[in-house]
């Protein structure tokens, strides 16, 4: 044995497979817990029913499902041998709020982020992808899909979506390009985060050449990729030409969390130009 390096023990956020791994080749000899599930997609199959895939990772025996109504109760009574599986028994035009675990004899890993569903029997048309992986002050609800879900059940009964994280998407488990409506939430992803990796900006700038549309939200997007002579030559060009944004000053006005109302062609927008 020669050693043994690691880089960034610590600044793993919360991923847990490399510790396992140490566990599983020079530990007790126990089973290590399973790490959360990276990627998940959660898309509509049916009115009564949808399909659920994800990674599987080492050392699991199953996936775990938590499902709620509400947003707040959840129950763990669903338990899947695989990372491939269909809830059914679901009530049409209900709304899920769903979040997984896998698990072994060992423990569980934590919870994913909360993902959102709407059985309904019509095409679904929308993708809502939860892009917001940063841990602010060792804090992070990982619900914003949440907000999202309620949105369209107040406006529209006959919508219905389909979800993911961002991590589905770049590891190729998603195709955008099915999806006529994109909703990628960012929150306060940043430099150090990416806002958008490069992968995830191809797989965008191929989703937007096909005319469809993008509805992406973020507080940090500009200052990640827009700024001249700090972001990157590739990152500005997808800033400037695909998302059509300019980027203009971090906190204008010397006011951060400060928002100016704007009125470019006759439209009204609000925004913190950060």
């Amino acid at each position: 044995l020669k050693g043994v390096g690691m880089w960034a023990l610590g600044y793993d956020s919360g991923r847990q497979e490399l510790w396992n791994l140490i566990s599983d080749k020079y530990g007790i000899g126990t089973t290590p817990s399973p790490a959360t599930p990276s990627w998940v997609y959660i898309k509509n199959l049916t009115e009564t029913s949808a399909q659920v895939t994800c990674e599987f990772p080492n050392y699991a025996t199953g996936i775990r499902v938590y499902k709620s109504t509400d947003g707040i109760n959840y129950t763990d009574s669903l338990t899947f041998t695989n990372g491939d599986f269909v809830l059914d028994g679901l009530f049409t035009t209900q709304t899920y709020y769903i979040k997984l675990k896998a698990v072994n004899s060992t423990g569980t890993s934590s919870l994913t982020e909360v993902f959102a569903i709407r059985p309904m029997s019509n095409h679904t048309g929308v993708l809502i992808i939860n892009g917001f992986d940063r841990i602010i002050n060792n804090d992070n609800t990982r619900d914003y899909i949440k907000t999202y879900a309620t949105a369209f059940e107040d406006c529209n009964l006959y919508y219905n979506y389909d979800c993911a994280n961002n991590e589905a998407v770049y590891l190729n488990h998603v195709d955008l390009t099915q999806y006529y409506l994109v909703i990628w939430i960012l929150g306060e992803e940043s430099t150090a985060d990416e806002t958008l990796n490069s992968i995830e900006q191809e797989k965008l700038k191929t989703y937007l050449t096909w005319e469809k549309s993008l509805f992406i939200s973020g507080s940090e997007i500009g200052w990640d990729l827009g700024r001249t002579g700090t972001s990157s030559t590739a990152d500005l060009d997808f800033f400037n030409n695909y998302l059509g944004a300019t980027y203009v000053a971090d906190a204008p006005m010397g006011t951060s969390s400060t928002y100016y109302n704007i009125s470019p062609a006759g439209t009204n927008f609000v925004s913190d130009l950060g």
